[in-house]
């Protein structure tokens, strides 16, 4: 816990912006056409939440597993944890000792020392070619194959590579403390270089979401700030078109799935229709959604399965469910009668694999992997 102390405040430096050397940054063209302006308003058409889906009923475990829960790090060691693109280390930022440097470090499925992988804060692309960093509060782009460096002209705001890595998408919001839901936010898109910068759309009270896939982004918002309701919307880049998914006051935790074809998402305290309150999974071309009967913290397990931690203020050890989109089936995966555990703050995270999930314990705040069943 002393550790965590001092570590918190590099760590919130750290995040913020990366001190190193501005040489070697090649500065991105500027785009050779004027950027749009700003629309003052986006078409949204309202659309009406279908009929509810028939419940869907908690099943047993479709076959026997014996589920595998490994202590990685030490007590109190750190928060946050992700995994390596291959799904073969648990990684983290840390500062080992007062002699160590900050920075993300990595550990084995069955712990060990951890090892220091990058002392930059980095997030690197889907097919690893592309890595982000800041270097003072400037946003950076590296090629990994020829170390060419790309200045962003995002000012050093977090960027967001497309699934093929050929784009980029940031919003950018006012420095200012007023109402969220009032809140203008531009969504801005480039090249990955930085090159042809301009504004796609300015929305209230939300921004850019998730790519959904080349052509296909996932925004939450309003047209206008005086509107109630929020919308949540797949837009197409290419013509600017767009598909409502949902319209709601209060949408909370979204989470698109690795593929783009699915989301999964909370609507909260709707007075008007409580029934729509709680925990839903849609199809992103609009062609179906499901409502969950249970509630809690959430992740996606590959294109199509969601894992659920049920919200179980009182239960002496967490358990996991797992959605089925395709099927719309709900089964337990791992029940407490085969392990007990309990996460700390919902902070857990799914192997890129699938068959693992990283989680910071509630009872010895050290670091723990779970072994998940095969998919069928």
């Amino acid at each position: 816990m002393k550790r965590l102390l001092i570590l918190l405040p590099l760590l919130l430096v750290g995040c913020a912006a990366l001190i190193g050397t501005d040489n070697g940054i090649v500065p991105a063209s500027p785009s050779t056409t004027t950027p749009p302006s700003i629309p003052t308003d986006v078409a949204l058409t309202p659309t009406q939440l279908p009929a509810v889906d028939e419940p869907v009923q908690v099943g047993p475990s479709p076959t026997p597993f014996v589920p595998m829960l490994t202590q990685v790090t030490e007590p109190g060691c750190c928060v946050d944890p992700f995994w390596s693109p291959e799904g073969d280390q648990v990684r983290f930022v840390d500062r080992p000792n007062e002699l160590a440097a900050t920075g993300i470090y990595g550990v084995g499925l069955s712990g060990g020392e951890p090892q220091l992988i990058d002392e930059r804060i980095t997030y690197t692309s889907a097919d690893q070619r592309y890595r982000l960093y800041r270097i003072g509060n400037q946003t950076v782009v590296e090629d990994t194959t020829t170390a060419t460096q790309f200045n962003i002209p995002s000012e050093g705001r977090r960027v967001y590579f497309s699934p093929n890595s050929q784009q980029i998408i940031w919003n950018v919001s006012p420095a200012w403390g007023g109402d969220f839901d009032r809140r203008p936010t531009d969504i801005w898109i480039a090249n990955v270089d930085g090159t042809g910068s301009q504004v796609l759309l300015r929305v209230y009270g939300g921004g850019f979401t998730g790519w959904l896939d080349e052509q296909r982004i996932l925004i939450s918002g309003k047209a206008n700030p005086d509107e109630v309701d929020r919308a949540l919307y797949a837009y197409n880049i290419s013509d600017g078109s767009q598909l409502e998914l949902l319209r709601q006051e209060r949408v909370r935790n979204i989470r698109v799935s690795p593929n783009g074809d699915w989301v999964a998402l909370v609507i909260t305290f709707d007075q008007q229709e409580p029934e729509l309150n709680g925990l839903w999974v849609f199809k992103t071309d609009g062609s179906s959604r499901h409502k969950l009967q249970v509630f809690g913290a959430i992740d996606w397990r590959g294109p199509d399965h969601l894992l659920i931690i049920p919200l179980e203020i009182d239960a002496p050890s967490h358990r996991i469910l797992q959605f089925d989109a395709r099927s719309n089936d709900l089964s337990e995966i791992v029940s407490p009668t085969q392990v007990s555990f309990r996460v700390a703050q919902g902070d857990w995270d799914v192997s890129p694999t699938g068959d693992h999930l990283v989680f910071l314990s509630a009872g010895d705040e050290a670091l723990y992997v779970l072994s998940l069943p095969p998919l069928e």
